[in-house]
């Protein structure tokens, strides 16, 4: 009864989608799959409680650090559009360019490395309050829309090196529109070739596949400049049948607190469940 009510509520979606919001069904999706997972974890109220706290203080550092790379471009994007002039007409030495361009550079390099510290610390306290048993659930956890007979029996995996997948979503990102819209279903067809000849390591199916790479490239080319330098590696490692890497990798718990239980939706979420009990 309950794989029927499933089905019928991705009929529905499905309906939806053609008349409604495309980005309300993207939400609604990706809704779903958070609550596949908080469910899974069986948070104890408390531990919902703290996790919205720790949601919210990661939103907050993150409208911060981009109120404060907005106003940095606009004080300090001269030097570098001058060496970016430069460039283009000849190489440059070090030692013609303007103090300004050094002096704007390590503001640059303070400010995201303050950014990443306080991202650190956010996902250590997120860490802190699971207990084993939901560390264990939250590795093995793989994103799905129905959820998982046996959550504890999926794989976990992390990408060692997300560089080409980086790179990809920087030229699909810089196509002129309607070249994109143009070559759009040859680009995602291209892509899922590709994670389809590493058969062993992919857990959804060919479909799903196809509806997560169309999310990305739409993600990837809809973000302001700031959003995607600090979401594109998480962008990057979506497209990706990792294989498989030792559950003892710290890595690997890091990356699904950082997309997963730090995801925006989140805090809706959360605030719902937290209504729902009270």
């Amino acid at each position: 009864m309950k794989g029927y009510g499933i089905c019928l509520l991705l009929s529905l979606l499905l309906i939806f989608s053609l008349w409604g919001s495309e980005e309300e069904i993207l939400k609604v999706r990706r809704d779903i799959i958070l609550l596949n997972l908080v469910n899974g974890l069986h948070l104890e109220e408390n531990q919902m409680e703290q996790l919205l706290t720790l949601v919210k203080r990661w939103k907050e550092v993150k409208e911060d650090f981009q109120n404060k790379m907005e106003r940095l471009s606009q004080e300090k994007l001269e030097p570098f559009e001058t060496l970016r002039e430069e460039l283009i007409k000849q190489d440059v030495a070090i030692s013609s360019l303007n103090p300004s361009f050094f002096q704007a550079n390590r503001e640059f390099i303070h400010l995201k490395k303050e950014f990443e510290e306080k991202r650190e610390e956010i996902i250590q306290q997120v860490e802190s309050l699971l207990n084993e048993n939901q560390k264990e659930i939250l590795k093995e956890f793989v994103p799905c829309i129905i959820p998982p007979k046996d959550i504890n029996s999926q794989r976990a995996g992390q990408e060692t090196s997300l560089q080409s997948g980086t790179r990809l979503l920087d030229r699909i990102r810089n196509m002129p529109e309607r070249l994109y819209e143009r070559k759009k279903e040859e680009i995602v067809e291209r892509i899922l070739q590709n994670i389809l000849k590493r058969k062993k390591h992919i857990q959804i199916s060919e479909e799903e596949w196809r509806e997560r790479i169309e999310e990305v490239l739409e993600e990837a080319r809809n973000l302001n400049e700031v959003e995607y330098e600090l979401l594109k590696e998480e962008l990057a490692q979506k497209l990706h049948p990792a294989p498989k890497l030792s559950k003892d990798k710290p890595e690997i718990l890091k990356f699904k607190i950082s997309h997963f239980l730090l995801d925006p939706r989140m805090e809706v979420i959360l605030e719902e469940k937290l209504g729902y009990l009270q």
